[in-house]
């Protein structure tokens, strides 16, 4: 009996060695297959904003050198006599990787004396500048006195708006004419008041994913609004819409129209799209 007790108890201490190195073993097996990665160390950069403006007393290419920063400068730093016209050049330059949307206006608050001497200051601006300009080929927007007076005084009043993609300049023009027929009431300036401010925006596309594919999509943007027809849609389906150089010329509007359909540029003659531009307000053309 003894002789059978012991054989039993080196069976039992027999399987449970082997039953401990078997559990070792699958440890190691874990061990032997276990591998840690790391990636190098991964650079965020935030996008910086980098847009500026520039200006010049003549014309000269955007490419040009000699244009000088428009921060803070006297553009129209000039004596004027009764006929007498000044046109200045502003560069509008987007560094930045997206798209930048470029406002100049005449400051909000903006008051002129009694005497009125603003509302014989006529204004004229012009887009999309390629070469010297005189007033009479600008657009005549109104005296500075109504421009800037007490009846726009509570916000800026836009001059000039340029839709500029990443890394892209343009030039606009900004003109001012004293009409032969003026009547000298001082000889005080009306310099103080008048200021040329450029206002930046980052600007974003705007965009919609198709969820309901039975409909047609509209995307409006700059008082612009672009429908595809349903037909042409499917669900998933990104579109964006994009509008640049917008210019109202005598009552003409011009602009570059973008429609994208997930990352592919629409075409009108395959896809046709409804555009509609409103000026204003309830002014459709």
């Amino acid at each position: 009996m003894k002789a059978t007790s012991h054989t039993a108890r080196s069976l039992l201490l027999s399987i449970i060695s082997t039953f401990l190195c078997l559990v070792m073993l699958v440890g190691m097996t874990y061990a032997w297959f276990k591998v840690e990665i790391d990636s190098d160390a991964n650079l965020i950069k935030i996008g910086a904003f980098d847009a500026k403006v520039y200006y010049h007393d003549t014309y000269i290419a955007a490419d040009a050198s000699g244009w000088n920063d428009f921060s803070g400068a006297k553009v129209f730093n000039t004596t004027l006599f009764p006929g007498d016209e000044v046109v200045r050049y502003v560069k509008f330059e987007n560094n930045c990787e997206y798209p930048v949307k470029f406002d100049l206006v005449l400051p909000s608050g903006a008051s002129f004396d009694a005497n009125n001497r603003a509302n014989n200051l006529n204004v004229y601006t012009a887009d999309n500048v390629a070469a010297e300009l005189t007033v009479s080929e600008m657009t005549s927007l109104n005296s500075l006195g109504a421009l800037g007076g007490a009846a726009t005084a509570a916000a800026p009043t836009l001059l000039v708006t340029k839709m500029l993609a990443a890394g892209a300049s343009a030039i606009v023009a900004v003109g001012i004419k004293l009409p032969d027929t003026y009547y000298f009431v001082s000889s005080s300036d009306i310099s103080e008041q008048f200021v040329l401010r450029v206002i930046a925006t980052q600007w974003n596309a705007p965009h919609v994913t198709v969820t309901n594919a039975s409909v047609a999509q509209t995307l409006s943007t700059e008082n612009i609004t672009v429908t595809i027809p349903a037909a042409d849609v499917a669900a998933n389906d990104k579109l964006v819409l994009t509008v640049s150089n917008v210019v109202e010329t005598a009552g003409t509007i011009s602009c570059d129209i973008t429609l994208k359909k997930n990352d592919a540029t629409v075409e009108n003659a395959t896809v046709p799209i409804t555009v509609e531009i409103n000026i204003g307000t309830g002014k459709t053309v």
